[in-house]
């Protein structure tokens, strides 16, 4: 079995967009620049290229606007450096010269190592541990000169107690054995190591640093290594990152269990592109950044805290010639014939080539060998199972258990079925064989047996697949062997050639080996032919090649400054306090100050009752209400009784409830109804929607309806991110469909809310009737929900020098005219329109945007001294 590197690795097994051309007025362009956004970035790819083929007939036809100037593709003008691969160990086993006590290298030849090579024209540099401890720091320095000078490596160095505690205790102990479903096997989880996780990665992020050049590409590989993203990131924001995960990405349900899921999630989110295996690990992944961070996320990945991170599936292949090439040697069909002729004449084989690991299936596949022997008893005489078991973590107690379990099973069915005249029916190898053996096997090998009970890939069903390829082309079989191929194997998804099986399910694993061994010449040709067309199309350089694709394609479409990026990730300025106050202290008339409440001023809370406002809030609000010259209102969805509740302490602060349908006025305690003349016909709509509500709020677990005088809000943020969603839709589907002649509105918020409310009434409307009230030269409005969209609509409509006064595009509220404005004579820079978070952002109306309720917080504070 071909290790991917040599790195100890547990797994030892081991697929962006581009942009488009600018869009302006033109609709052609729109539509389908729209259209490219939605499109998996292998496709958006495929279409760029034949894009590029017809840039002059695009030119003609398309580049007649204003906006529409530069080149088809700005993308091309991006240079990438060099590329550096970064996992837990080089590929290079270091060691002394006893006489000399100078270093020997000696190079790995492994899966990844073969993918690199392969890829013509691409200079790398290889960033990974050493294997060992290095403490003088000549030596030190000697390694860095020789590994960089004569392979362009570039070494960690790290203590033995770290190396144990990051790779044997977090790495090995709590994220293998729960990637791969088994978490019953868990090590408690140990601070120390989590400590010691985090410090090695620091410590890969510092080394990386020091050979990064600008525009260089950071390929990271396995769980290693999860934290490393976010930690360059940080060092460097700009920089391009790439990472694979060789093992499963388990649901959500599972990988929930982690006490430090957020953290290794948000270190894989600032990366460009995170690639697994099958789209079932990419799916899982997706799942667990909606129910452990709450975001929203596309099949093509999600925005987060700025970066678009692409989330892609791309399964890893071989280098079918390197096996092919043993195959046809001299060696290699000596050993077969020796095989065939000596040791195993007349012999049927099953054969079973894995690392000794639990996750493999090891005990399964005996298990299912003894029924297959006990049912049938005749075949106990011409039918052998070699099982090689590739000794890893020696030093393990549960390691050390599985082998003993092993060798009781394997003594059971030798001592049952067993003769001195036919020899005995399992043959059972702790050790690893050489390279030619290991061909020689595969080639003779009449069923390859693969039970694994979780994993990543197995690249062993591959090997085995080519050696058969070529041992048939070389007459050295009379027909081909049939895989056996667990359903837990990501290469179950690819090679639909084998017989797949359950390999919890003995008897259909037996039932498998048995249909395997009677199988006809022409079913088995024609399902190696199938995994054979699969496997020479997907080898290990092709999945170099199609990863460093997708990788730059997604660095591209972070940097792109066409639509295409802006339609995902608008890249709105930061809010500025010193600008903000320059423009307060030159204001010479009164300033209008809006606030949106939840996620605003005070942060999200799972139910509404709990948004309670701190005292830095009052007191910032308290401050701000105190000055004469402004007029701060708050302008919210929530009720009159809890804003009075919560804020009405605060002296001279304007409320606009229920969007403005209850306002009470600064230095008024009376709340005023005038601002929308609703009368009960408007409203009569809300006795027949609120049983409906209430009845999805009940059918939909952690969800709750909010009853108001003149609207209702379904909350699902509470509920399965995936449920809540259907339930929401279907909700508004059907209110669409049921009350279309009512004047109502159905809003959907961006935090997880449905509201339904008279068709007049909305933030944008009152905040209209706010400033037409006052003649103000300055405003500040900030929100961050989708109902507050319309607020910032009005607010840079105010500006006389805006040009949104005479856009083309439709309000975000179907009740706002296009009127001139009648307040008071504001310029364009004294208009402040802030969107709080930076996920809320991407399709933002508003000027600004800032990142937290803190952070906005922190600016008012400074407004308001």
């Amino acid at each position: 079995m071909v290790e991917m590197i040599n790195s100890n690795s547990n797994d030892g097994n081991v697929s962006g967009s581009g942009s488009i051309v600018k869009s302006g007025s033109n609709p052609n362009i729109k539509n389908f620049a729209l259209s490219m956004s939605s499109s998996p970035p292998s496709v958006s790819f495929l279409i760029q290229h034949q894009l590029s083929k017809s840039a002059g007939f695009l030119g003609n036809k398309f580049m007649q606007d204003d906006d529409i100037n530069d080149s088809v593709f700005l993308q091309e003008e991006i240079q990438f450096g060099d590329l550096i691969i970064v996992s837990n160990r080089l590929p290079m086993t270091i060691t002394r010269d006893k006489e000399t006590n100078e270093f020997i290298y000696k190079k790995s030849s492994g899966g990844l190592v073969t993918a690199l090579t392969g890829m013509k024209g691409r200079e790398f540099k290889w960033v990974g541990w050493t294997g060992g401890e290095v403490n003088d720091e000549q030596e030190k320095s000697k390694l860095k000169t020789e590994l960089m000078e004569k392979y362009q490596q570039f070494p960690v160095f790290l203590s033995d107690k770290d190396a144990s505690m990051y790779y044997d205790g977090f790495s090995n102990g709590i994220l293998w054995p729960l990637f791969h479903y088994l978490y019953e096997r868990n090590s408690m989880f140990d601070e120390l190591q989590w400590e010691a996780y985090k410090r090695v990665n620091e410590t890969f992020a510092d080394a990386i640093m020091e050979i990064y050049k600008e525009n260089d590409m950071v390929w990271v590989h396995d769980y290693h290594l999860m934290l490393l993203p976010k930690l360059l990131r940080q060092r460097k924001p700009d920089i391009n990152i790439g990472f694979f995960l060789h093992i499963p990405f388990p649901s959500s349900e599972i990988y929930r269990i982690l006490p430090v899921r957020t953290e290794l999630l948000e270190g894989l989110l600032a990366s460009n592109l995170v690639a697994f295996h099958t789209f079932d690990f990419a799916r899982h992944f997706l799942s667990s950044c909606t129910r452990t961070l709450g975001c929203d996320t596309t099949p093509r990945g999600l925005l987060y805290n700025g970066i678009f991170c692409t989330v892609h599936s791309l399964p890893i292949g071989i280098d079918p010639e390197m096996f092919k090439q043993v195959v046809r040697s001299e060696e290699c069909q000596k050993r077969i014939n020796d095989f065939k002729e000596l040791k195993y004449k007349g012999k049927r084989i099953v054969l079973g080539i894995d690392r000794l690991d639990y996750t493999k299936g090891v005990q399964l596949k005996f298990h299912a060998f003894e029924k297959f022997l006990t049912t049938y008893p005749e075949y106990s005489k011409n039918t052998v199972l070699i099982q090689v078991g590739v000794p890893t973590r020696q030093n393990v107690k549960e390691y050390q258990d599985l082998l003993s379990d092993i060798n009781e099973l394997s003594g059971r069915m030798n001592s049952t079925f067993g003769t001195l005249e036919d020899g005995f029916p399992v043959h059972f190898l702790y050790k690893s064989i050489p390279f030619v053996d290991l061909c020689a096997l595969y080639s003779i090998a009449d069923i390859c047996l693969v039970t694994s009970v979780r994993d990543g890939m197995n690249l062993v069903s591959c090997e085995y697949v080519v050696c058969q390829d070529q041992a048939y082309q070389s007459g050295l079989r009379k027909d081909y062997g049939v895989l056996v191929l667990s359903e837990f194997a990501g290469a179950a998804r690819s090679l639909g050639g084998s017989i797949i099986i359950n390999p919890w399910d003995i008897g259909q694993t037996m039932k498998a080996v048995h249909d395997g061994l009677l199988m006809r010449g022409v079913e088995k040709e024609a399902r190696h032919k199938h995994n054979w067309s699969i496997i020479s199309r997907n080898t290990a350089t092709q999945w170099g090649s199609d990863f460093m694709q997708e990788f730059e394609a997604a660095c591209r479409y972070q940097k792109d400054p066409t639509l295409f990026n802006k339609l995902t990730a608008k890249n709105l300025p930061f809010i500025s306090s010193s600008q903000v106050r320059h423009e307060l202290e030159t204001s010479k008339a009164k300033r209008l100050f809006i606030f949106d409440y939840d996620g605003t001023i005070v942060p999200l809370q799972k139910y509404p009752g709990l948004a309670v406002p701190s005292e830095r809030v009052l007191n910032i609000l308290k401050r701000l209400a105190s000055d004469e010259r402004n007029d701060v209102f708050i302008v919210t969805g929530r009720d009159q009784q809890m804003m009075t509740e919560f804020l009405g302490g605060v002296k001279n602060l304007g409320i606009a409830s229920e969007h403005g349908v209850f306002t009470k006025f600064p230095n008024s305690e009376e709340w005023d109804t005038t601002l929308y003349h609703l009368d009960n016909e408007s409203l009569q709509w809300i006795d027949y929607v609120t049983p409906i509500i209430e009845h999805v709020s009940s059918r939909t677990p952690g969800s709750f309806s909010e009853i108001k005088k003149s609207s209702i809000v379904f909350h699902y943020r509470n509920s399965d991110p995936d449920y809540g969603e259907w339930s929401a839709n279907e909700l508004r589907l059907h209110l669409e469909m049921a009350f279309a002649a009512y004047p109502m509105d159905i809003i959907k918020g961006r935090n997880r809310t449905l509201e339904i409310r008279p068709m007049s009434v909305s933030k944008g409307a009152c905040v209209k009737k706010l400033i037409e009230r006052g003649d103000y030269d300055f405003i500040f409005v900030a929100g961050d929900d989708t109902t507050d969209e319309s607020m910032f609509e009005e607010a840079e409509r105010c500006s006389k020098k805006n040009p949104m006064t005479c856009t083309s595009s439709p309000p975000l509220s179907p009740t706002l005219t296009r009127n001139p404005f009648v307040g008071g004579n504001i310029s364009k820079k004294s208009v402040f329109s802030v969107v709080v978070g930076r996920e809320n952002s991407a399709h933002s109306r508003a000027k600004y945007q800032i990142n937290s309720v803190d952070d906005l917080l922190d600016v008012l504070d400074l407004i308001a001294t």
